[in-house]
């Protein structure tokens, strides 16, 4: 059996090694059995979420899939054949750059793009599927049946220095995970 999770760093397990057994993808996976397919994009946008979930299934399969999508307003930018990951607040660019980007930004087609990934992958998905997001969502929508109510960051309760998921809090999100496959007869 193998399980195949697909986000950002949260789903890295940052910032602790992704094969450590102790970070919340390979508890899931541990608890059921199963081999963790850790198919993260450290700092990714959705659009690279989006990506590396379509390429994933045009060569492998899994008997479940677990999205946790980043923020809906994380963005990528494509600089001299480079793709670089943006969000708000992001420090990685010259000053000024990242409130002009999003200055600029109709925040209601990022909204829609979102939700038009969540419908892609609840619609094209050939096995079980999760979805959720790593952060809350400050606007409500039509969750498909499978979403994962429960985001990271607020799951979180203690938080390493950059932010991520404490070791300690790992176990207590992969349990409402567990849960949350349980209720849901995913496995």
């Amino acid at each position: 059996m193998k399980i195949a999770f697909f986000g950002d760093s949260y789903t890295q397990g940052t910032p602790y090694p992704t094969d450590y057994e102790k970070i919340w993808p390979n508890i899931i996976a541990n608890h059921y059995g199963a081999e963790a397919d850790n198919q993260y994009v450290a700092g990714g946008s959705n659009q690279a979420i989006l990506r590396n979930f379509c390429r994933y299934f045009q060569t492998q399969t899994c008997d479940l899939a677990i999205i946790m999508w980043s923020h809906w307003s994380r963005n990528e930018i494509h600089i001299d054949e480079k793709v670089i990951q943006i969000q708000p607040a992001s420090q990685s660019f010259k000053l000024g750059f990242v409130e002009n980007y999003y200055k600029n930004r109709n925040e209601d087609v990022d909204w829609l793009d979102f939700l038009d990934k969540i419908w892609i992958c609840e619609n094209i998905c050939p096995t079980k599927i999760i979805q959720g997001c790593c952060f809350a969502l400050e606007k409500d929508f039509q969750k498909p049946n499978s979403w994962f109510d429960n985001n990271m960051h607020d799951l979180a309760m203690k938080k390493t220095p950059c932010g991520h998921p404490h070791l300690s809090e790992h176990k207590s999100i992969a349990r409402k995970f567990i849960n949350h496959i349980d209720k849901n007869n995913l496995l």
